[in-house]
């Protein structure tokens, strides 16, 4: 059971530690209600994150403040030996705050976002050959962004937008196993902690082609890291030798490829209902660990929202995403409703994800929970 959990932990949680691949948990403002898509969104706060483009085509005269993030959330492993005496407690909690004001031609903001805060605990028993295996282990994770955004029109249906700033990303993993077989036993401790700064520059452009379609395209890129620790402590004791304790302590730096993401969206308008559709291309990475090289490899997502503007005071709203990551595939979907008063606007809705591997010795990772955003003119 322990290598399903780790599978999971590396392939479901590190590209959204990197930031150079798609969110694969609701974050934004209308964008997080429809599957993170808005790549050809224009006016929303989450722009800065996605396209900073289309806060060009935005129409705010004073401040604007925007919170979001997720409410309440549960998320649980399918395994199906699980016992009663095995727990889990698994936490997420993604948020982003912006803020907005007119700026020279344009608009500009400064904002933050936590598109993954992530904390693992697992405590399992098995028995398996006449073995019994005991294992604790903890994973937290945390990948904080930010930066300021600037967007400009060009003309009346051209606009552009830059995105800069910084990526905060860190991970801590503890475990520790107990191996007890009649008449021996042993132990294995690991403590594994790495910090990663990068900077990151986002330039994008949104084009109103024609009065009900829109076109964008924008950039993520991470060309360098200012500073990249990494470090690893492994101990393990055998009771066929109780005297000996085996130690291990390397020092690594875990940043060691540049990455990028491409994005392409579109927004139709047919009559009151909106329509998007996204489509991202992200690159292979390579980071380094106390064992070697891994790779993440490249992936694609694919996905769509709609939003109903019928009513001037709600808006329902909805999206699903699909993201194929080669070793497994993450499934999103949203739907809530945005409710406007005033220039102020409240969103309230719920998500689905699940992660399944590819490969089959592996458990699928399923979650869903309650979220929100709140925008706010001054």
């Amino acid at each position: 059971m322990k290598s399903r959990f780790l599978f999971l932990a590396s392939f479901l949680f590190l590209p959204l530690a990197s930031l150079a691949g798609p969110y694969l948990i609701p974050v934004g403002h209308e964008e997080a209600f429809m599957a993170n898509t808005g790549i050809a969104l224009p006016g929303s706060p989450g722009n800065v994150i996605y396209n900073p483009a289309g806060m060009a085509f935005a129409a705010i005269a004073e401040l604007n403040l925007t919170v979001s993030g997720n409410a309440l959330e549960q998320q649980r492993f399918e395994l199906d030996d699980l016992r009663e005496e095995n727990n889990s407690n698994i936490s997420i909690r993604p948020m982003m705050a912006a803020s907005a004001f007119p700026l020279w031609n344009g608009y500009a903001s400064l904002f933050v976002a936590n598109p993954t805060s992530l904390k693992i605990v697992q405590g399992q028993n098995t028995v398996a050959g006449g073995t019994t295996t005991r294992t604790t282990f903890r994973l937290e994770s945390n990948a904080i962004l930010f930066g300021a955004s600037y967007a400009s029109l060009i003309n009346q249906s051209l606009g552009w937008g830059l995105t800069a700033g910084l990526t905060y990303t860190t991970q801590d993993y503890h475990s520790y196993t107990a191996f007890t077989t009649a008449g021996a036993a042993a132990t294995a401790f690991r403590d594994n902690r790495t910090k990663v700064t990068q900077f990151h520059i986002d330039p994008g452009v949104m084009w109103k082609a024609l009065p009900n379609w829109t076109l964008g395209f924008s950039v993520i890129y991470l060309p360098f890291s200012f500073n990249s620790d990494g470090n690893e402590f492994t101990s393990s004791t055998n009771s066929s030798s109780p005297t000996t304790v085996t130690q291990n302590n390397v020092d690594f730096d875990p940043d060691n490829s540049q990455e990028y993401v491409v994005n392409l969206g579109q927004e139709a308008v047919f009559g009151n209902q909106h329509i998007l559709f996204d489509i991202s291309y992200g690159s292979s990475a390579t980071e380094n660990s106390a064992q070697g090289k891994n790779t993440n490899p490249e992936h694609w997502t694919y996905s769509a929202g709609w939003k109903s503007a019928s009513n001037s005071k709600w808006q329902p709203i909805a999206g699903f995403a699909y993201t194929d990551y080669r070793r497994s595939e993450n499934y999103l979907a949203t739907a809530g409703i945005m409710l406007q008063q005033r220039k102020n606007e409240l969103g309230i809705g719920g998500y689905y994800q699940k992660n399944n591997s590819k490969d089959p010795n592996s458990s699928p990772f399923e979650g869903f929970g309650v979220m929100f955003s709140s925008n706010v003119e001054y």
